[in-house]
């Protein structure tokens, strides 16, 4: 759980240590709006599940977290959380909520926390999951330049279309999309994210590995930023990790000094 926990933290920094250009001033500016799709599909179990959630939980609980939202231009972000299964089965479970200071972050932290389970289970449309996600800006009622979906699953797209030309649009249209792939029946499921579902600036995968017959997790914290269009896998070889800025490229600070990277040119 504590490597969960660190895990989820460096997903969360990597968001916001990267640069934003500028940003619109219509509707409540931020710097950042971010979409936090947890897979709810059929092959997560109840356990996996909720240990998704506390992960995140106890992210937004961790005050390196509110500082990075403080080092923005405006010092505040919009989060919200979705779940998605299959085609037309997605929901928004948490509302859009500003995240400022150490209360409205620990408001966000305690809904993230009381909120149960609204897909019970379904397929794995990846591709439907980033649609979904990518509408929730259009009605957050928030206005920022840099737009991201951190979207996390344990397997590749079997229900919909392929997610990689939703992927391309998405990019086009400015958004940046994280990856969090779990491991589980695909050990491969890292290079699919990194060619299929991520993308846009500074976009990278986080990997996690999941034990079959445990009633918590292991994780393994790995995290790519990497130029634009070049996405890689970057493996620390010492918890914790901690992302340290992210324009054209990034630093690991508190695990080992270098690490090793499985890029794709």
């Amino acid at each position: 759980m504590v490597r969960m926990r660190r895990f989820l933290v460096v997903a969360l920094l990597s968001c916001l240590w990267l640069p934003t250009p500028g940003r619109t001033q219509e509707a409540t500016a931020v710097d950042l709006q971010l979409v936090l799709a947890v897979d709810s599909s059929g092959s997560i179990n109840a356990d996996e599940f909720r240990l998704q959630m506390e992960g995140l939980t106890a992210a937004f609980r961790n005050h390196a977290v509110l500082e990075a939202i403080r080092r923005g231009p405006i010092g505040a972000i919009a989060v919200t959380l979705i779940e998605w299964a299959s085609v037309d089965q997605q929901h928004q479970s948490v509302a859009w909520t500003r995240i400022c200071d150490e209360e409205s972050m620990a408001v966000f932290a305690e809904q993230l926390a009381a909120t149960p389970r609204f897909i019970p289970g379904g397929s794995t449309s990846v591709s439907d999951a980033l649609n979904y996600s990518a509408r929730m800006f259009a009605k957050s009622g928030f206005a920022s330049e840099r737009r991201v979906i951190d979207v996390s699953g344990d397997g590749s797209n079997n229900s919909g279309i392929p997610p990689d030309s939703v992927r391309d649009r998405l990019v086009e249209a400015g958004i940046v999309i994280n990856g969090l792939a779990i491991l589980n029946d695909e050990p491969n499921l890292k290079d699919y994210y990194a060619a299929s579902v991520i993308g846009g600036p500074g976009a990278f995968v986080l990997v996690s590995q999941r034990c079959r017959g445990r009633p918590a997790w292991r994780w393994r914290a790995c995290a790519t930023i990497e130029r634009p269009g070049q996405p890689a896998i970057v493996t620390p070889r010492q918890p914790p990790v901690v992302l340290v800025g992210a324009d054209h490229g990034a630093r690991l600070s508190r695990g080992s000094s270098r690490t090793a990277a499985a890029g794709r040119s």
